[in-house]
């Protein structure tokens, strides 16, 4: 997860029921509706050529509706049989469900204001100001630092056990319900930078200096690095990421088949996505709420730094320069780039 986007709209829950025996099925799902579009509407379309009746069983609204599905998704993914649907029955829609989502909805509403002062502080050029921390900004740095640390182990953690499963699945094409292995292929580009240096008179027929907007990385200070929070679990991550790489002749192979083993470490990834939802979503609060009160000064000495300026852009017309120099063009592309990714199913379509 990341920083949550401020899209407002409706979360739902559905459960449909067969129209015949009046029986309800054992799956809900858990989906959005973004802006002023009703969920009742997007029922309908889920309705369509479906002979289940569909209910809308929860509807709730968020300011950040998406962040609110994906929270939820990870929360329960180890209920999670296929897409947005999950295997749970209406007491754990009632007594878990409904108030994770109401809960997390009123912190929406109450980190809404430090999100949205966030987002416009991007793009205001800072002052050259570096101002001492109050107290209670002292206080809130202490809860950032702490947020990201947590973050920091339990990211580690997670991705030690996604390397244990691509150990296991080396010289298949997979894990069934687990694990696959996806090509990724990077299109040729133009290696704008060696063409400048070659031709830089050709280059700047092309080129246009505009000033940009204000930009600039806004750092939390004062935290530390994996390996000085724990250096145990930073080598052992470094180690199990350099045995789990994957060689691309792999993935045309069978899958291999689910064991105990397997299966352990896929319910341990599903669960710790728990775990990472809520770590993020409290450090992305905590980061919201220091950037609000940092407004446009650069920085609030050991707390945070904010460096905005407005700076001049090249911009390359590359559409222009290939059609006038076509031989050219084609000499300064970058050649293509096929990548493996490896993708734990952040479901589990097993029992």
């Amino acid at each position: 997860m990341t920083e949550p986007k401020l899209t407002p709209g409706t979360l739902y829950i559905d459960r449909d029921q067969d129209v015949l025996s009046g029986e309800w099925g054992q799956y809900v799902k858990i989906g959005i509706v973004r802006n002023d579009k009703e969920a009742s509407i997007r029922n309908k379309e889920h309705q369509t050529g479906n002979p289940r009746r569909i209910h809308v069983i929860f509807s709730a609204e968020s300011p950040m509706v998406e962040h609110l599905e994906t929270y939820l998704h990870h929360i329960f993914a180890s209920r999670r049989v296929l897409g947005e649907w999950f295997l749970l029955d209406d007491n754990a829609i009632q007594t878990q469900v409904i108030p994770i989502a109401e809960a997390l909805i009123e912190k929406h509403r109450t980190s809404l204001e430090a999100f949205i002062q966030k987002a416009a502080n991007k793009s205001i050029a800072s002052s050259g100001i570096s101002r001492e921390p109050t107290d209670s900004e002292l206080a809130l740095h202490q809860q950032a630092i702490d947020a990201k640390h947590a973050l920091e182990i339990l990211q580690a953690r997670q991705d030690i056990i996604k390397s244990k499963l691509i150990q296991l699945a080396k010289g298949a094409g997979g894990i069934s319900g687990v694990l696959d292995f996806q090509k990724k292929i990077s299109r040729p580009s133009l290696q704008k930078s060696k063409l400048k240096t070659d031709h830089p008179e050709i280059y700047s027929e092309y080129e246009t200096l505009v000033l940009g907007e204000p930009k600039g990385a806004f750092s939390v200070k004062g935290t530390s690095s994996l390996k000085k929070l724990d250096e145990e679990l930073y080598d052992e991550k470094k180690l199990m990421a350099h045995s789990a790489t994957t060689d691309n002749s792999d993935i045309t192979s069978p899958e291999v088949e689910r064991n105990s083993t397997i299966t352990d470490l896929h319910q341990a990834y599903l669960e710790n996505l728990k775990a990472i939802a809520s770590a993020d979503w409290l450090y992305e609060s905590l980061k919201a709420g220091l950037a609000s009160i940092l407004h446009n000064d650069d920085e609030i000495k050991g707390v945070v730094s904010w460096k905005r300026l407005a700076k001049e852009e090249s911009k390359f017309d590359t559409d222009s320069f290939a059609k006038a120099h076509p031989d050219i063009y084609a000499k300064y592309l970058s050649s293509e780039k096929i990548t493996i990714a490896s993708i734990i199913n952040p479901s589990r379509p097993y029992k």
